[in-house]
């Protein structure tokens, strides 16, 4: 082995652990993610399935929360074009009055609920026996 006198002479960076570490992953930014079916589509799954809640005559807002829960989901998906179809299926409660149906639309158009939205309205159909498939 020989001796190299220079290798004193080079100047070193400082040792630095985060050189040493893995960078982070950085994440990516989601886009919103398309579903397949525009609003219309939706649009017509809903008028189908609300049809055939008319046809039954099922009351699936036989509960507080779960007329709070379809208001929420129409209001979420479709505005003030919703209102239609909550007081459509609303209608069949034994104690329905459409001015409080109304009053119940405005506060679920006004105060959005995340992690309600118009999946909730195929589950609880689902969920009452009605066929989802369009």
């Amino acid at each position: 082995m020989t001796f190299d006198p220079e290798i004193w002479l080079i100047v070193r960076k400082p040792f630095n652990p985060a050189d040493w570490l893995p960078a982070a992953k950085r994440k990516k930014q989601s886009r919103p993610v398309e579903s397949g079916k525009s609003k219309t589509g939706i649009g017509h799954d809903i008028e189908v399935i609300v049809r055939r809640i008319e046809a039954y005559q099922l009351d699936l807002t036989c509960n507080y929360s779960d007329w709070l829960t379809l208001g929420f989901a129409l209001a979420d998906e479709f505005g003030e074009t919703g209102r239609d179809w909550f007081h459509r299926i609303s209608r069949f409660h034994p104690d329905y009055d459409p001015e409080k149906c109304d009053k119940q639309f405005d506060h679920c158009r006004a105060n959005r609920r995340y992690g309600i939205t118009i999946k909730t309205f195929f589950y609880l159909a689902q969920s009452a026996g009605i066929n989802i498939k369009v």
